[in-house]
């Protein structure tokens, strides 16, 4: 399926992303970033991955226009502005090289604690829990998202994480959970009526 940028039909401050692969999803309960400090809030987040050939008209115009609206007139095209979107083909210091991003923009997007993002399935009504088994790393959403600017270890732009959409699986990335059964199935019965309680280990 093709990835698109549309607006949400309500208002032109959300994008939404169609069809398009999510990665490292920690959507259902909050985290902390690997570089969180103690006072850090956690946070829902993910990554988006959109095909190079994506139309980026609608996303390039909200990005232009949050700069134009924050950074001083004199100082447009001066100052350097971050933006969500990077290159998967990229390898930099800063951002590990991810195989699995080859020939891919991706966006990472966040929501605060008490602000969950809203996930259903394909019928966009129905709420989807972790037990769904539906969403992993890999599999094909739709995603919202708004734009804000922040001016706090530079100028930058990023994406706050609205909602997912369920739309079809995908190429799970990363190994796929143990089934509990199997795990289950690891375990032999203690013997409790030995006098070692290590078992004679």
């Amino acid at each position: 399926m093709k990835t698109t940028i549309t607006q949400h039909p309500a208002t032109s401050d959300i994008l939404i992303f169609n069809n398009v692969i999510i990665t490292y999803p920690k959507i259902f309960e909050p985290s902390a970033s690997y570089d969180a400090k103690p006072e850090d809030r956690k946070v829902f987040s993910c990554t988006i991955l959109a095909e190079k050939e994506t139309d980026l008209t609608l996303y390039n115009k909200m990005i232009t226009d949050l700069i134009a609206l924050k950074v001083p007139e004199k100082e447009l095209g001066i100052v350097k502005v971050r933006e969500p979107k990077m290159d998967g083909d990229i390898q930099d210091l800063k951002h590990k090289f991810n195989e699995n991003y080859r020939g891919f923009w991706y966006f990472n997007a966040k929501a605060a604690e008490d602000r969950p993002p809203v996930i259903v399935d394909s019928d966009g009504a129905t709420t989807l829990h972790r037990n769904s088994g539906k969403l992993y790393g890999g599999c094909i959403v739709n995603i919202q998202v708004a734009a804000w600017f922040f001016a706090t270890k530079g100028l930058g732009i990023a994406f706050d994480l609205l909602g997912i959409q369920y739309v079809s699986e995908g190429t799970r990335m990363g190994s796929a959970p143990v089934p509990r059964d199997t795990i289950q199935g690891g375990f032999v019965a203690v013997n409790t009526t030995s006098d070692d309680p290590l078992g004679g280990i």
